[in-house]
């Protein structure tokens, strides 16, 4: 996958209306999944998450001018996401109150099946240090900001986390 750079950046402010539709989907593309991600873990419900995710994107194309380089946008679409998301949930406990045993059958639904895999041995702490650094290649950096922690106790909880992975499969395929 390409790399976001400044140049994608300045061309999702072009006034070349081709420019900026390749610059967003380049963007786009790159981040879909992550920010669904996100907004699932807190909506629980992926017609929800689907609609944040639109929403954020909507939101990143309404202030493109205001981003400058390539972690602002990220930055900016988590916490956008974020912040969509809580609201959404919010809105939707005012408007329906699942019992327990439901929530519990839509939760495990939501799981993506990667993820099922380690929920027997992870924490899930552990199971959004290894989605959030492997597959959103977020920095210890950017998930210790995110967590309101150090690097070290990231990297140490993720380093802890993929030992658990390896011994509990001790050379099977995953």
């Amino acid at each position: 996958m390409e790399k976001i750079n400044s140049a994608i950046i300045h061309d999702l402010t072009s006034s070349n209306r081709d420019k900026m539709e390749y610059a967003f989907m380049k963007i786009y593309n790159k981040y879909a999944y992550l920010v669904y991600y996100l907004s699932l873990e807190i909506v629980r419900s992926k017609l929800l998450a689907e609609e944040v995710t639109n929403e954020t994107f909507l939101k990143l194309y309404e202030n493109r001018n205001k981003l400058k380089v390539e972690k602002n946008v990220k930055y900016f679409l988590v916490k956008v996401c974020k912040n969509l998301s809580i609201n959404k949930s919010l809105e939707e406990k005012k408007y329906a109150s699942l019992d327990k045993e439901i929530f519990e059958a839509k939760k495990k639904d939501y799981f993506f099946d990667y993820i099922e895999k380690f929920k027997d041995f992870l924490s899930k702490e552990e199971i959004d240090l290894i989605v959030l650094h492997l597959l959103y290649e977020f920095t210890f950096k950017e998930i210790a900001k995110d967590k309101s922690t150090t690097v070290d106790v990231i990297s140490s909880r993720y380093r802890r986390a993929i030992l658990k992975v390896k011994q509990h499969y001790k050379g099977e395929s995953l």
